[in-house]
Order: C-alpha cells, then sequence, then structure tokens
C-alpha cells in the first residue's frame, strides 16, 4: 500500500449509513486502529464496512483545484503569484529593517538577522534549517514583530501538521496574550492541542454569540427601566418571544431532516450515488447537530421561565400564536410597549439566527490578527475567500505538496516559506523500499546495536 493511499480519511458505515470518521492510526494483522474524528450515531457499531472517506478527500481535491486556478489565471490576492512562482528570478531581495528592539531574549545572531529580512521582504522569502534550529522562535519573532509595526496587518500562518502550528500558536499566546487569534480545525479533532481549543472557529463564535446576546439583552433592560415597563414583566415577555422563535425554527428543522430521510439517494446522471450521497449525509449530520443544539436551547429557556414566573410551565405547552398572546399580555396595550415588543421580536429573531450560519464566519475572521490552520484545512471554511491577509508563513513546507501550499499563498499578499529540504515529501513512490528513500534523500542509515 503507498503512503499517500494510507492517509486517505476512512469511514465506518452500516447498512448503507455512515457511523463515524477518522484517520488509520495502525494495522496490525486483523486488527485495526481507527482514531475517530467525528461520530454519527451515539452507540458504535459491533460490526461494519471500513471504506475510504470520498467527501473529505474530493473536498480537500476541490480546495486545491480552486487555489491553482486562481493562481493560473491571476486570481489570486496578488496576480503576480503565477510570475514569482514561474520566474523565481524576479522575486525582489529584501530590504531588512534595522533597528529593531526584539521582543525574544534568546535570539542569536542569525535569526535577528533573518527577522530583518522576513520584515523588509515585500514578495517570497524562504527560510530553511533542519529540526532544533529555532523555526518556531523565528515565526514567533516575525509575527509580533509585524503586528507592532502594523497593528493593522492580518497573518495567516499554516502548516501541514498541527503540532507546528500548535506549537507557534503557544508561544504567540506566551509572548502576547491578548493577541487575536483564530485556529482553523474540527472542535472535535484530537490532533488539535487542548492548550489551544478555545482558539478554535466554533469556540470564539461562540463566545461573540454570548457577548452579543448579552449586550442585546442589557439594552432592552435599559430600554425597559427608562421606559417604566417592569423588570420582571419584561424578562418573561423576552424569554416567550424567544421560546416561540427557537420553537419555529426547530419545527422548521424537524421537518426538513424528515424530508430529507424520507427521500431515496440522490443519482448523478452517470447513474452513481458515491460523492452525492457523501454530501447528502454530511448535510444531514450537521443539521441533526443544529436541531440538537435548537432543542437544548429550548430546555434551559424552559427552566428559566419556570423560575421567573410558575405559570409558564403550562404556557410554553401552547401553540405560537396563544404563546404569543401570552408574551403581549405581560406588557399592556400603549404606544411605549408596543414599541418594546417590536424590539423584543426583532431581539428574539436575531438571537435565534446570530453566529449559526456561515455567512458570520467572514466578520468573525475579519476582526482576528492571527488565522493559523492546515494548507488545505484554511478552505473548509465558508467566508475565508473573503478575508485578505498581509503575510502568509507556511511552516514545515516542505512537508506539503505544491497544490496544498497553493491554498494560503492564493490569499495573501506577501510570503514566508520555511522549511527543511531533507524533509520527506508529502508521498512516497508505492515501489520505493526504506533503503531507497535513503539514496534517493541524501540520508544516511546508523543502525546501533
Amino acid at each position: 500500500m503507498s503512503l499517500y493511499y494510507s492517509i486517505l480519511n476512512r469511514q465506518i458505515r452500516q447498512r448503507g449509513v455512515t457511523c463515524v470518521t477518522g484517520d488509520v492510526e495502525s494495522l496490525e494483522g486483523l486488527e485495526l486502529t481507527l482514531l475517530i474524528e467525528k461520530r454519527f450515531t451515539g452507540h458504535l457499531p459491533p460490526s461494519g464496512t471500513l471504506v475510504i472517506d470520498r467527501f473529505a478527500a474530493n473536498a480537500a481535491i476541490k480546495r486545491q483545484r480552486a487555489a491553482l486556478n486562481a493562481v493560473r489565471y491571476d486570481g489570486s490576492l496578488r496576480s503576480e503569484l503565477r510570475s514569482f512562482l514561474v520566474r523565481p528570478q524576479s522575486v525582489s531581495a529584501p530590504i531588512p529593517v534595522e533597528n529593531i528592539q526584539f521582543i525574544q531574549t534568546n535570539l542569536d545572531d542569525t535569526k535577528k538577522q533573518v527577522v530583518r529580512a522576513a520584515l523588509g521582504t515585500g514578495e517570497f522569502l524562504l527560510v530553511e534549517g533542519p529540526p532544533g534550529t529555532g523555526k518556531t522562535t523565528f515565526i514567533t519573532e516575525v509575527v509580533l514583530q509585524t503586528l507592532r509595526l502594523h497593528p493593522d496587518a492580518r497573518i495567516l500562518l499554516s502548516s501541514q501538521t498541527h503540532v507546528a502550528l500548535d506549537n507557534a500558536v503557544e508561544r504567540l499566546q506566551e509572548f502576547q496574550g491578548n493577541l487575536k487569534i483564530v485556529r482553523v480545525g474540527r472542535l472535535e479533532d484530537p490532533r488539535i492541542a487542548p492548550s489551544v481549543r478555545s482558539l478554535v472557529l466554533e469556540n470564539q463564535m461562540e463566545s461573540w454569540r454570548r457577548e452579543v446576546i448579552q449586550n442585546g439583552k442589557e439594552f432592552m433592560d435599559a430600554f425597559a427601566c427608562s421606559h417604566g415597563i417592569a423588570k420582571r414583566d419584561a424578562d418573561v415577555a423576552v424569554m416567550l418571544r424567544r421560546f416561540i422563535a427557537l420553537d419555529a425554527s426547530s419545527r422548521q428543522l424537524d421537518a426538513l431532516i424528515h424530508e430529507k430521510t424520507s427521500q431515496p439517494p440522490t443519482t448523478s446522471e452517470a447513474g452513481t450515488t458515491g460523492n452525492i450521497q457523501d454530501e447528502d449525509d454530511a448535510e444531514l449530520t450537521r443539521m441533526r447537530g443544529d436541531l440538537l443544539l435548537l432543542k437544548r436551547e429550548k430546555r434551559e429557556l424552559q427552566r428559566r421561565l419556570r423560575e421567573a414566573d410558575e405559570l409558564t410551565e403550562q404556557i410554553v405547552t401552547l401553540s405560537s400564536k396563544e404563546l404569543s398572546e401570552w408574551a403581549d399580555a405581560y406588557l399592556p396595550d400603549n404606544q411605549e410597549n408596543r414599541r418594546f415588543q417590536q424590539m423584543l421580536q426583532i431581539h428574539a429573531d436575531w438571537e435565534t439566527r446570530f453566529g449559526r450560519g456561515a455567512e458570520f464566519n467572514a466578520a468573525l475572521l475579519t476582526s482576528a490578527q492571527v488565522i493559523a490552520g492546515t494548507c488545505v484545512g484554511i478552505a473548509s471554511i465558508k467566508g475565508i475567500q473573503d478575508v485578505a491577509f498581509d503575510l502568509c508563513i507556511v511552516d514545515e513546507a516542505s512537508k506539503a505538496t505544491p497544490t496544498e501550499v497553493l491554498v494560503p499563498l492564493s490569499r495573501s499578499r506577501r510570503w514566508i516559506l520555511v522549511g527543511d529540504q531533507k524533509q520527506l515529501p508529502p508521498f512516497v513512490d508505492q515501489e520505493l523500499d526504506e533503503e531507497d528513500m535513503l539514496t534517493k534523500y541524501g540520508l544516511t542509515s546508523t543502525v546501533t546495536a
């Protein structure tokens, strides 16, 4: 089996339904260990079929193809990128930035020299160094110095390995804890270090959502207080409006899920269901997750309503129309209360929608100073194509294929590639044995008795 084939994601399916997805960690005889990334069932099946996760593989290929086309047809953020790659001699030499007050005190003269060059590069800079030479220290200094010189700069930090990314992110937080960093990746991915999980996009989106909703609630409370509206009545009215919006959204989503599950598998013109069915499964999984979240919020809201008013325990079983009438009953009919009720409705709708769709990703990403993700992984976030980066740093660049590296390069105006030419490439020919690799890549083999 070739190395390229072995690193593809796998699915375990039972009766045509995907149960879990993940990476093969080891294969010993008849025993296979799967590192689970996503599970779509409460209980793992006792048996199933192990198949290639075509959806993940095809998605990665599509992202690389899109980046390749952007560079080929001068559609990348900086149109000269294609020319720089085809004619490296056209890249201008960096003009080192002098008189720098270095942030890290352990930098030797060589690293200081390279940092000055990195800050003065207007196009490409290639930094080589074997493991253990302080490449993460260099990257940390370049990011911090760039933001010191240009506080509004936006930096894309990429690598093919999660370990390298997380090490860099941890080091940045160590020297500047208030740095706005977004770590791109799946929240459930075990390869992301626990120390940076709070920076994952999903967690940051939820934190932002809570902050915005709390600000809205404080505004509503202040408005009610300044217009003589009783706080208890206003609180119950707000929660009832919120409950109505949640109930309507969950019913609509439940109906969509039922409609999708009752339909036969979608077939393409060629008569195959593979890729289309995988996309349908992924969409269905996302919808079920959203529905679970809505139901959880409804239960929490019911608890808060019971604490606010014992009558609401029976009220919440009524229809939406009757609930709306009860919400109106908590506020007498006058001009100020009618205005307040309109605001309640807007706030309830906004609370239901805010942070729940991909359209909010671009807004959150734009507010970040550093976005860190794997080369292909960053393109999985909807809205990233609308974000422009001033600097792209690719760590361990030699571990990525050319098309994988193009994904982050196509979204930036300047580029720094960091790596080691003696690192093995991202794939190895099937026929290549260990001794062939040692010979081909100029490595030496040491045997210890």
